[in-house]
Parts: C-alpha cells; sequence; structure tokens
C-alpha cells in the first residue's frame, strides 16, 4: 500500500461513523491505521445516507445498497438491503439536471431488483422507476444488471427498452464522450 501512496483501505460504507472518524484522524494528520473493515451491522440507515447536494460523475444516482441474493463470498450481500424511495431517487436526478446533466446512471448492485426483498423484478417498480429517471435524462444507462433478472422476465426487457431507447437515445448502456 506505501508504495502507491494509499494511507488506509477501509472495507465498508463510508457513511458510518467509524469511517468518518479515520476521515477525521487523516485531515487531523494522525496516523491511520491501515486497515479497517467495517461490519455488516456499522451500515447507514437510509436516513444517514446524505442526498448529492452538486451534480454527481457521470451524472451517477445511487438507487439503493445491499443485495438480496446472500451470497457468501459477497461483502455487499451480507450488509442490509436499503433500497431508496422514489423521493430520494428523484431528488438526485433533479440536482444533476438542474446541474445541465442530461445523461446519467441508475446504480445499484441490480438495477432490476429496485424495491425487492427476493430475486425476481417487479413489472410495476421498474416501469415506475424508468419512467421517472428518462424524464430527468434524455441518455440513461444502469450500472448493473443481471443475467438472471433480465431472464426472468423478457417481456419487461422489452417494456423497459420502450421506454428507455427514444428519439433522444438509440442504444442502451453508457457513452463516454
Amino acid at each position: 500500500m506505501d508504495k502507491h501512496g494509499i494511507d488506509t483501505v477501509i472495507i465498508g460504507e463510508g457513511e458510518y461513523e467509524k469511517a468518518v472518524e479515520i476521515y477525521r484522524m487523516a485531515l487531523q494528520g494522525k496516523k491511520l491505521p491501515k486497515f479497517v473493515e467495517l461490519k455488516p451491522s456499522e451500515c447507514p440507515t437510509l436516513n444517514e445516507i446524505s442526498e448529492i447536494k452538486h451534480a454527481s460523475v457521470n451524472g451517477l444516482v445511487e438507487i439503493g445498497r445491499g443485495c438480496p441474493r446472500g451470497c457468501k463470498f459477497c461483502s455487499v450481500t451480507l450488509r442490509p438491503l436499503r433500497w431508496y424511495p422514489y423521493e430520494k431517487i428523484e431528488k438526485e436526478l433533479k440536482v444533476n439536471a438542474e446541474a445541465g446533466i442530461n445523461s446519467g446512471v441508475i446504480h445499484a448492485e441490480d438495477i432490476l431488483l429496485y424495491g425487492q426483498s427476493g430475486v425476481i423484478p417487479d413489472e410495476e417498480k421498474q416501469i415506475k422507476l424508468n419512467k421517472f429517471a428518462k424524464r430527468y435524462y434524455k441518455n440513461l444507462s444502469w450500472s448493473h444488471a443481471s443475467f438472471a433478472a433480465v431472464a426472468s422476465k423478457p417481456k419487461l426487457m422489452e417494456e423497459l427498452s420502450e421506454i428507455i431507447l427514444d428519439e433522444h437515445q438509440s442504444w442502451w448502456g453508457q457513452r463516454w464522450e
């Protein structure tokens, strides 16, 4: 880590108080631990995760944290599953849009599982999420979607493509210009 100028590695979510204390220590020039692993129980609640105040990089808007799959090899699935309410997502989309961002990414471990505690997408939630994201972004991308979720609802994918692909967007993905 020293070779690459890395002082500390924190595994976990950065809003939790233990991580915030590490940031304070760094700003004060104090000696930092090399490695900190936050426990799954040391995750912020939805209310503790602040909303963006200025445009985000690449127009990225997080829609949730965690994953319902429960894979034992993955630290994300060990943390609590939290989906942001539509109102919080829309506020962040507005922040980006008001800053002139008209292309962006909605982000979660699996976009298609938004609002679910299981692994099958909910058509109504997906249609609502993507429709209002398209109101703010001419070009909309997803950070992650699993093949399993796509395969479980092929008709939903057709419906979502009709929402996402329009006169402003002829492809589905992220184009970096």
